[in-house]
């Protein structure tokens, strides 16, 4: 299934530009499909943890034989860094291949995993739109440069398309 995940030089819903040119050098960059999650819109917004977390808490537990302090979070945070690459495997439902620029837009195939989250996924697919999470450089204009795609987001759109 085609989905679109962003216009090119159009203001996004948090006011953010991509440009053309940052999409297509981007685009050039990415070599494996993309994972595709579920946004937050989707998932309540509950926090999961990350794929290092549980790892980290439970080495504490095992050190202490107790839960992690105020100050083991502090020593959690800073072993996990501010890495944005971590996308969350359990948020993962689909992934996207082929991914182009076609007439301003980038557009992939998706394709749908055999996850736990996948029938609750294929009943929102009509309330769902894409959109794109990566790093870049946003200027006082809300024009990103520099751009990497990391994953791609479902997200509950404002209206059924």
């Amino acid at each position: 299934m085609e989905i679109e995940i962003i216009k090119a030089d159009t203001p996004t819903i948090n006011d953010r530009i991509y440009p053309k040119e940052e999409l297509e050098k981007a685009i050039a960059k990415i070599k494996e499909p993309l994972l595709g999650r579920l946004g937050s819109s989707i998932t309540r917004g509950i926090l999961q943890p990350i794929p290092r977390l549980q790892g980290l808490v439970l080495t504490i537990i095992e050190q202490t034989g107790a839960l992690p302090t105020a100050v083991d979070w502090v020593d959690i945070r800073q072993a996990l860094g501010s890495n944005p690459t971590n996308v969350n495997l359990l948020d993962v439902v689909f992934m996207v291949d082929n991914i182009r620029l076609e007439d301003d837009v980038v557009v992939g195939d998706m394709k749908i995993l055999d996850t736990p989250q996948r029938p609750e996924f294929e009943e929102l697919l009509e309330f769902v739109r894409y959109a794109p999470a990566g790093t870049g450089q946003v200027d006082d204009e809300g024009n990103i440069s520099d751009y990497k795609f990391l994953c791609v987001d479902a997200i509950l759109a404002a209206e059924k398309k």
